[in-house]
This record gives structure tokens, C-alpha cells and sequence, in this order.
């Protein structure tokens, strides 16, 4: 695809480190690309973010690039918090266990496959630059458990999981039409994050 002056390639690397990490690593053989950005979804474990907010992760980006973005976003007036993520092996939707990783790790927000994207990419000599945004935070959380919401072997919702708990338990309704507009709302956020990221020719 074409974006201003710029050629994009884009890669669904999917959700969880082995499906992602196995896409990454066959399109990197393939193909070089000046860099990779990681962008998606996160969760976010500190209190101070919200719904929406765009999160350049320090740990994880290369130096130069996270450099480019920061000064791409201060000339918009666009906010950009920087800090850590944590890569976890599983969908963590406990309030207690996200502080937790923040007060050990100093993570900020949690997702689920960079460290290993970082990982392939640094196998490969191509820069990263991870770029994610919170869909659900310690005061907006999942509406509910992960097992309901996504299936990472299968790579989908488990809809007959899914609709068998909200017939049981319909309660669930509110909770889950909230949590669609949570990731409406972060989606939006991220696509307008991802172009001018892109138009900003960081190299």
C-alpha cells in the first residue's frame, strides 16, 4: 500500500507470541523492510492511562525511531505516553496481577506478543518500533474473563462459549456493549497514531 510518499507493507501477525512470532519470522525471510512497527491492542496496568491513549514502549523500540515519533507528535500536540510494556504469556484480565507487573516490572501497559516480535526482528537486524493502544484499563477492564473474549488457538471469539455465559449470566450485556465502544474508540485512536507515524518519514 501507499501512504503519501511512503510504500507499507502490512503483516497480521495475529494475537499470542507463537502465532505472531512464526508470521514475522516468515515475512522477515522473505523480505526487509527499513523497520518494523508493532502496533495493537494493550492493557493497561497503571492507573494513570486511559481508554484510548497511544503507548511508545521504551523497552522495546529502537532509539532513533522512538526519538522521531516523540518529536513527530510533539509538533501535532498529540500525546504520546512512553514507558514499558510486558509481554505476557496469556490474556491477563486480573486487576491484582496487572498491578502486580507494574510494581515488579515497571510495566505499564501488558500485551501479548511484542517481546517476541522484538526478538525475531533482532535475529534479522531490522529495527522495531512498538506502538500500542489501551483498550481496557484498572477502571475500564474486560467485561469479561479473557476465556470468553478471544480463543488464541483459534484465533477468534469463541462465540458459542461466549453466547452460552451472557445467556446465563445476562448482566454480561452492558458490560460487553461498553467494552465494543472501548475498542472503537482505540482503534481510531490507533489508525490516526499509525498515519502520522508513517507521513513522519522517520527513516
Amino acid at each position: 500500500a501507499q501512504l503519501g510518499e511512503r510504500e507499507v507493507e502490512i503483516v497480521h501477525t495475529g494475537v499470542g507470541s507463537k502465532i505472531s512470532g512464526g508470521r514475522l519470522a516468515e515475512y522477515l525471510r522473505m523480505r526487509k523492510p527499513a523497520f518494523v512497527i508493532s502496533s495493537g491492542f494493550a492493557g493497561g496496568a497503571e492507573n494513570s492511562l486511559r481508554v484510548g491513549d497511544i503507548l511508545l514502549a521504551e523497552n522495546f523500540s529502537d532509539t532513533e525511531l522512538a526519538g522521531g515519533v516523540q518529536g513527530a507528535f510533539t509538533n501535532e500536540g498529540t500525546k504520546v505516553h512512553t514507558g514499558k510494556l510486558f509481554s505476557a504469556a496469556n490474556m491477563i484480565d486480573s486487576a491484582e496481577e496487572r498491578e502486580n507487573l507494574w510494581r515488579r516490572h515497571g510495566a505499564v501497559a501488558i500485551d501479548m506478543e511484542t517481546e517476541t516480535l522484538a526478538r525475531e526482528c533482532a535475529a534479522q537486524g531490522v529495527r522495531i518500533l512498538s506502538i500500542r493502544v489501551l483498550s481496557d484499563t484498572p477502571q475500564h477492564p474486560f467485561p469479561l474473563p479473557g476465556e470468553f473474549l478471544f480463543d488464541i488457538d483459534r484465533q477468534r471469539t469463541p462465540l458459542g462459549k461466549l453466547l452460552g455465559h451472557v445467556l446465563i449470566h445476562p448482566a454480561a450485556i452492558p458490560r460487553l456493549l461498553r467494552f465494543s465502544r472501548q475498542i472503537e474508540q482505540a482503534r481510531q485512536a490507533l489508525a490516526a497514531a499509525l498515519v502520522k507515524i508513517v507521513q513522519a518519514n522517520l527513516g
